[in-house]
């Protein structure tokens, strides 16, 4: 009979629905990733705008030679985008962390899957040599001794 042991350490559900969340938390901070990137474009093209230009004489000109009047301070741009950029490296570091665990969970299911196989074959050696200590091997047989005188 199996032991209650190798019944649990043939249980994969727990890991599997860990694997399940992984990959879930992975798919979401992709999607955080790019929407930062997205945020990241768009406020380097509002600097661009926002920035004057400066045509050697000290004064602010567009891109059609005319002069530009100020929008609004580039320091808090540049600063969202310092803000920007650092949460774009944490979410790196959250991927490569989620991706660690994923692979540690799959190495994991695998082993188990291995170590399964290893049981059925040593179950399945015992059961065609005879060699299987069960409760239903001598029943069948005490059964059929009966049957037959």
């Amino acid at each position: 009979m199996v032991s209650e042991y190798t019944e649990k350490f043939s249980r994969i559900t727990e890991e599997t629905t860990r694997l399940v969340e992984a990959m879930d938390i992975q798919d979401e901070l992709n999607i955080i990733n790019s929407i930062l990137v997205c945020q990241e474009t768009v406020l380097n093209e509002l600097l661009r705008v926002v920035e004057p230009a400066n045509d050697g004489t000290g004064n602010a000109v567009d891109s059609d030679n005319t002069t530009k009047t100020a929008l609004g301070s580039s320091t808090r741009i540049r600063e969202a985008i310092q803000i920007v950029k650092q949460n774009k490296a944490s979410i790196k570091d959250m991927l490569t962390s989620a991706e660690r665990v994923q692979n540690d969970l799959k190495q994991l299911l695998d082993f188990k899957q291995q170590q399964s196989n290893a049981w059925e074959m040593k179950y399945s050696k015992k059961l065609r040599t005879g060699g299987y200590s069960g409760r239903l091997l001598p029943l069948d047989r005490g059964f059929l001794n009966s049957t037959v005188a």
